[in-house]
Parts: structure tokens; C-alpha cells; sequence
């Protein structure tokens, strides 16, 4: 029989390792995930003051064709349902005036400017990752009639604040040719954020991003990177070679270690914590789908800026 003061030992590390979860928080974070609250200020409809240029001035405002948008995003509604929806919303608030129709709101879909995102003060811990989003363009019933079946796919690329689950950076590329890849999206978001006075602390990543620019861009911006190390991976500097800079000696020290015990470097380094972007490209494909509506770029953009900017306010209402 395993002696009692055995188990307790046992217990207390389980314990220490899982720490228990607030089930009262918890619950009341998924009830006020589903609640659906609309606030509609009077002078939603309002018209815009103008912007000083040439021209005629904008009869709806940003704010007005952003909220719209992030509601077709949400609810994947086509712009003339998206049209009705708003109609509905004017009888509510009894606005007789214009709304916006669903050839506005397609325009304004491609020159929509969406607010920044907003960045943590202090040292923020990031985590690095990508996903696919599928596209239709010209001719895809024709593309589906075939055999070959090919479907056009662009790349989301998201830096996330690994303490809160936030999106504190993203770029929408194409999955081929220069500027494309992984490494060139993260190290621009590093660099980014370095420059925009972000502190930079741990960069979660998977192995894709096993680069120097990547590493280089950490160290850059004060924060060091837990990369899993190529299994291939050769150790830098050594006789007859240039010494080793930082980043060189933390990636020595994490091959050493991985080529020890990998799943025990992961677990000690703290590397599952990149699970939570995983979970955040869960939440985006369960909430809008795996593809863009946008047909052109500029539209595509616009769509996947309103899905971060919706998705982050989502994730705020859900703590409250």
C-alpha cells in the first residue's frame, strides 16, 4: 500500500501544477458570451460632420458602416439581409432619415478604416501563429466542377497576448511568394510592436519559426523566444567560429536540452502556452467560418480587420 504521506505529497504537486479554476467565473463568463445586447444611441444614423476635403461628404458614418459590418461578419448575413437588419434597427430608434443600402455598404466595405488595436502597457508575452482562410474568386463554380478541386486560400497571421488571449497584431497575405511565409509576418510584427514602444517578454512559437529573424527580432525588442529547436539543429559558434550572439546561446541552450528530453523542455519552458492561439483560430472559425465573403483584396482586408476588431470585443464582453 502506498503510504498516506505519499499521496499527500502527490496531491499537493497536482495541485500546484493545476491550479483549481474559478467555476463561478467561469460560468458566468460563457452565460454572458450568449447574451445578445444592443445599445442604439439615438443619433446613430446620424450624419457625419465633414472631413474637410473635396468632394461630397459621407452621408454614414465609420462607426455606423463598422458595426454593421461586424454584425454580417457575425451573423454571415449578405448585405441585402444586412440592409433589412438595419432598417429594423432605424424603427427602433425611431430614425426616419436615410440607411444605408447594401450597394453603400459594399463600397464603404473597401476604404472602411477599422480602429487600432489597443496595446498593453508593460511587458506583454506574445504567441505567434497562422492560419488558413479559404477565398472564392472568378470562376470558382468552374474550380468545383473539376477534378482537381482546388480551393484559392489566404493566410491570417496573429501575434496574441499570451496573458490575456487578445490580438495585438495580424496581416492577411497570400500563401505563396515573397512576404508570405511565416517567418517574414512574425519578425514584421515584432518588429512592429518593438517599435510602436511595445516591450517584448516571451515569444511563443511553433517550430515554423525557427529562424534567426525571428529570434533576432525578440531579442531585439527586450523579450527572449521559446522556439522547439529543428530536430536537425546544429549548435552555434565552436572552434574556429564566431562567438555565439544572445540569441545564438538561448537556441545552444534549448537544443542541448531538447535533445535530452524534448517534452520535458516544453513542459519546464512553458511552450503550451501556445495552445491559446489555437483555441483563438477555434473561436474565429466556429463564430465567422473558414473563408472570407470578400471577393477582392482590399474588401478581404476590411473583412479580416473587423473579424480581429470583432473578435477581441467579444472577448471582453465575455469577462464582464
Amino acid at each position: 500500500m502506498t503510504p498516506k504521506s505519499s499521496i499527500a505529497k502527490v496531491t499537493s504537486a497536482r495541485s500546484a501544477r493545476r491550479p483549481s479554476r474559478d467555476w463561478a467565473a467561469y460560468d458566468k463568463a460563457q452565460v454572458n458570451a450568449g447574451r445578445l445586447t444592443l445599445w442604439l444611441a439615438p443619433d446613430v444614423f446620424r450624419r457625419p460632420r465633414g472631413n474637410g476635403r473635396r468632394g461630397r461628404n459621407q452621408l454614414y458614418s465609420d462607426e455606423l458602416i463598422l458595426g454593421a459590418l461586424a454584425l454580417r461578419k457575425l451573423l454571415r448575413f449578405p448585405y441585402r439581409r444586412l440592409e433589412g437588419l438595419l432598417l429594423g434597427f432605424a424603427e427602433l430608434v425611431g430614425h426616419t432619415g436615410p440607411v444605408p443600402d447594401y450597394s453603400t455598404l459594399c463600397e464603404r466595405a473597401a476604404t472602411l478604416h477599422v480602429p487600432p488595436l489597443l496595446r498593453a502597457a508593460g511587458r506583454v508575452d506574445l504567441i505567434l501563429d497562422s492560419t488558413g482562410l479559404r477565398v472564392a474568386g472568378p470562376g470558382e463554380w468552374r474550380r468545383l466542377e473539376g477534378e482537381a478541386r482546388k480551393r484559392r486560400y489566404l493566410k491570417l497571421h496573429l501575434a496574441e497576448d499570451a496573458a490575456t488571449g487578445e490580438i495585438v497584431d495580424w496581416r492577411l497575405t497570400g500563401t505563396r511568394g515573397w512576404g508570405a511565409g511565416d517567418t517574414t509576418q512574425g519578425e514584421r510584427m515584432l518588429g512592429g510592436l518593438a517599435d510602436a514602444g511595445v516591450a517584448l517578454g516571451v515569444v511563443h512559437a511553433d517550430g515554423a519559426y525557427d529562424t534567426g529573424p525571428i529570434r533576432r527580432a525578440a531579442h531585439a525588442g527586450g523579450g527572449r523566444a521559446v522556439i522547439p529547436p529543428k530536430r536537425s539543429a546544429r549548435l552555434a559558434g565552436g572552434p574556429g567560429r564566431a562567438p555565439p550572439q544572445p540569441w545564438q546561446r538561448e537556441r545552444n541552450q534549448q537544443i542541448l536540452a531538447c535533445r535530452r528530453d524534448r517534452a520535458e523542455w516544453k513542459e519546464a519552458a512553458g511552450y503550451h502556452r501556445r495552445s491559446r492561439v489555437e483555441a483563438t483560430f477555434s473561436r474565429w472559425k466556429t463564430l465567422f467560418g473558414s473563408s472570407l465573403a470578400a471577393r477582392t483584396p482590399e474588401r478581404q482586408q476590411v473583412e479580416a480587420a473587423v473579424g480581429v476588431w470583432l473578435l477581441n470585443q467579444l472577448l471582453v464582453a465575455g469577462e464582464t
